[in-house]
């Protein structure tokens, strides 16, 4: 086989693994039956940064409390991007608190791990961002249940301490009336 032949069957399955993995990132698990009597709390799960550190979370958030940006599809990247300055500013004002963006796949898309974390790695240029970036795959119908969110059609935004607890909840782009909720909800709990 010639090398031009085996370029462009590997250029072929790699086009096609991505349009397969794009694919199954875009399945919705839809809405989630949530008791009202169950405890809410982030769950605890396994996952990786962009620069392969494992995570045990939340035991392993390096702040006392945590701001976390929950995004479940690649279409809601602008609203965890409207999030980022005030998280920048609040974190550089407390030492006690981090930032962290958890993309939250389903368990289908485990085979193609690789190369979802590597597109979302070359597609973060800045390393600070990559080690804040903290893949999950899982059953992401029982995340949800589990730290009470109704649905993954949008992000969440969480304040949540190591122990799971989670103090502040928001959803959605980022708007002057939720930023000065979550100062008041760090100011209250820190």
């Amino acid at each position: 086989m010639k090398p031009w032949m085996i370029w462009l069957i590997t250029a072929a399955l790699v086009v096609g693994a991505v349009f397969v993995a794009r694919g199954v990132i875009q399945v919705s698990v839809g809405d989630v039956r949530i008791n009202p009597a169950d405890p809410v709390r982030f769950p605890e799960v396994t996952g990786s940064n962009l620069e392969g550190r494992k995570y045990q979370l939340p035991n392993d958030f390096e702040g006392e409390f945590n701001i976390v940006a929950l995004v479940f599809f690649g279409n809601h990247q602008s609203w965890v991007n409207s999030w980022v300055p005030i998280a920048a500013k609040l974190t550089k004002a407390n030492s006690k608190l981090h930032f962290y963006e958890i993309p939250t796949l389903t368990n289908d898309n485990k085979p193609f791990r690789g190369l979802i974390d590597g597109i979302m790695h070359s597609g973060i240029p800045d390393k600070t961002a990559r080690e804040a970036t903290i893949t999950l795959y899982l059953d992401r119908a029982q995340f949800l249940k589990t730290a009470g969110l109704p649905h993954d059609r949008t992000i969440y935004v969480l304040l949540v301490d190591r122990q799971g607890n989670i103090y502040w909840r928001g959803d959605g782009a980022f708007t002057p009336e939720l930023g000065a909720s979550l100062e008041q909800a760090i100011a209250a709990n820190s």
